[in-house]
């Protein structure tokens, strides 16, 4: 048939046994398989009632289109793309989802999607109700050729002489075979000779020699095993020895190195940054980028892994001009910005130098508060609704989302509207998260501002983005260092007397005080949970 030709080479008819090896997995499997991949020709011409009952073209008409047999459950292909042909295709159902779990459900045809097919039942019917011999004894028949003669001289001399539909083969062969096959109870020592009731008793009897020399050579062979492992074992042992004296040696040493730090870690607690800075250099042990991070020269980008936390735990000390520390996503493609600090100490020394996350949240058009598209973009809400112009060509403002405490739930700004089907609305604001143990002196910024949208002169303007959120926390309960906070920003886009601009983000503190000349420099005013507080709820 014409669907043959996509067919991949895969073998769905009645197959030989196997011998040595191979054999007990075929004497237990093979019987089943028959009945449930597509039927052999061959085991169905074998019976006579069939080649007198049927015409050969009515075994072409249940032809399996795939593997050539007669099909198991015969489906037909109903696709849309060859609904015009004139033959019907006729395949079984084992073949058909062999082939299309290996094809991506691609239809065998054409190799279009969506294959469509249903069963074909009155070729299901025709078929269950062939007569056929017991599938075991046609197995053993073309199998065993030097049985076969003895076996086929009459109908009486076979092992099996049940004949019947293949609808009643399956409970034939649960129920009353006598070829059902039989494990040798010396298998486990290589004795994998097919066995049925009929031959068992002599099987034992003749091969009594050859499972003794099997059960001996076993044996020899465990006896070389355990004295390979005897020897892998001592060496094994000896190799550990050396491992555990090595590891003893590197012990030794780190515990020399940890002298230096130990009697330095008893004052780290209560180091400021500044005293960090002239000790830090000085213990050879500790690795700048590793342990710290010292950032000295003007002018440099520092990227962090983004949304994955980050480590050090001798502190972050930024004393060069102009230097940000920001993430390593991919702003060009839309990913968003989020930076998670865990550090004993932070220090930005010039008002230059910064944290940055701005611009890196939302998308235009996009988040839980984005601004509204219109003839001026509406800008993106956060903490609070974002602005817009009245009109009703204009966009609306953003929603309000977001919790004060940022424990609950933590967002990136919203991204503003577009403006006139062409001016991008800006972009919202990241997220940084950092947590410190000991001190916070920062005379620079930590940011994560929305941005501004594109603009023409003062006609059309794209929304404004929403600010992003901040989360700062303070973890040592007996700190008494000062904590200096500098500029931290959770602002929306546009300037700030702008009546559309983006909504502000949130910014939470927990752990430390904060005084109200440096709350005039934290934009929004953020949520602050005192050291007292936070420790008796932590």
């Amino acid at each position: 048939m014409l669907l043959l030709t996509f067919f991949n080479g895969y073998n769905f008819g009645m197959r030989p046994l196997e011998t040595d090896s191979d054999c007990q997995m075929s004497r237990e499997n093979v019987f089943d398989q028959t009945l449930q991949k597509c039927y052999s020709k061959e085991w169905v011409r074998s019976n006579r009632e069939n080649e007198e009952k049927k015409a050969e073209a009515n075994i072409k008409d249940w032809s399996c289109g795939m593997c050539g047999e007669i099909a198991n459950n015969a489906m037909e292909l109903l696709c849309t793309e060859h609904e015009h042909d004139q033959e019907a295709f006729i395949i079984g159902e084992s073949c058909l989802m062999e082939y299309l779990k290996h094809n991506d459900n691609l239809c065998p045809i054409s190799n279009h999607k969506e294959c469509r097919f249903v069963k074909r039942k009155e070729v299901r019917k025709e078929v269950e109700n062939l007569n056929v011999m017991c599938p075991r004894q046609y197995q053993l028949e073309i199998t065993s050729p030097s049985q076969q003669q003895h076996i086929t001289s009459g109908v009486q001399q076979r092992l099996c002489t049940y004949v019947g539909t293949i609808q009643s083969m399956k409970d034939h062969l649960s129920k009353s075979c006598p070829l059902v096959p039989l494990k040798c109870e010396y298998e486990e020592f290589g004795c994998n000779e097919p066995l049925f009731q009929h031959n068992y008793k002599a099987h034992k009897s003749a091969r009594a020699e050859m499972h003794l020399q099997m059960v001996l050579s076993h044996l020899r062979k465990c006896q070389v095993t355990m004295k390979k492992m005897q020897v892998m074992n001592d060496e094994k042992f000896e190799a550990l020895k050396k491992y555990i004296k090595s590891k003893e040696e590197e012990t030794n040493a780190l515990q020399l190195q940890s002298e230096d730090i130990k009697i330095e870690g008893v004052q780290l607690a209560t180091k400021t940054c500044r005293e960090m800075v002239k000790v830090l250099p000085h213990i050879n042990s500790l690795k700048n980028g590793r342990d710290y991070l010292l950032v000295q020269e003007n002018n440099q980008v520092i990227r962090l892994k983004n949304n994955e936390l980050t480590c050090f735990k001798y502190g972050i000390y930024l004393l060069g001009e102009n230097i940000k520390l920001t993430s390593d996503c991919d702003k060009d493609h839309g990913e968003r910005g989020h930076i998670k600090i865990k550090t004993s100490h932070l220090l930005i020394t010039h008002q230059s130098s910064s944290i940055d996350c701005s611009g890196l949240g939302y998308l235009p058009d996009s988040g839980p508060g984005k601004g509204g598209k219109g003839f001026r973009g509406g800008s993106a809400g956060h903490a609070a609704k974002g602005g817009e112009r009245i009109g009703e060509k204009n966009g609306a403002g953003g929603d309000m989302y977001g919790e004060e405490t940022l424990l609950k739930e933590i967002h990136f700004g919203s991204g503003g509207g577009t403006a006139y089907g062409r001016y991008s609305g800006g972009r919202g604001g990241g997220i940084i998260e950092i947590t410190i143990d000991t001190q916070l002196e920062s005379y620079g910024s930590i940011r994560c501002n929305g941005t501004e949208g594109t603009s023409e002169w003062k006609m059309n303007h794209g929304g404004r983005g929403s600010g992003g959120s901040i989360l700062i926390k303070f973890t040592q309960s007996k700190n008494t260092l000062t904590q200096t906070f500098g500029r931290i920003e959770c602002r929306g886009g546009g300037k700030k007397r702008v009546q559309r601009k983006g909504a502000c983000g949130r910014i939470a503190i927990y752990g430390a005080e904060v005084s109200p000349d440096q709350i005039l420099k934290i934009e929004p005013h953020p949520f602050v949970q005192s050291k007292e507080e936070y420790i008796t709820n932590n």
